[in-house]
């Protein structure tokens, strides 16, 4: 596979890694020890459209602060910032306008 970045999540106490990598046409998305194949497009009204291993999805995100909610089909996440010291990976928040170009 080729390079990809890796990101951390705080969601409640629980510190989540994601790794993204390219795949041809789409991503392999690694969570924990699961990965997802995920294409993506985006619409005007800023809503994406998912396929995860092929299944359809519709996610918004929102921001407040650092704290991020992903909505996927409607269940809502809160993404939080880790603390730095517990993180063993590249925080996103750390430099937002590269995820914008890159997504």
């Amino acid at each position: 596979m080729g390079s990809g970045l890796e990101f951390c999540y705080q969601i409640g106490d629980e510190i989540m890694t994601v790794r993204v990598e390219p795949e041809g046409d789409a991503y392999r998305v690694s969570i924990g020890d699961r990965a997802y194949r995920v294409s993506m497009t985006r619409a005007a009204s800023g809503e994406a459209q998912l396929r995860v291993n092929g299944a359809r999805h519709v996610a918004h995100v929102a921001a407040s602060g650092s704290t991020r909610y992903v909505s996927i089909d409607g269940v809502v996440v809160a993404l939080g910032v880790p603390d730095a010291k517990r993180a063993r990976c590249w925080l996103p928040w750390a430099m937002p306008s590269r995820l914008d170009r890159r997504w």
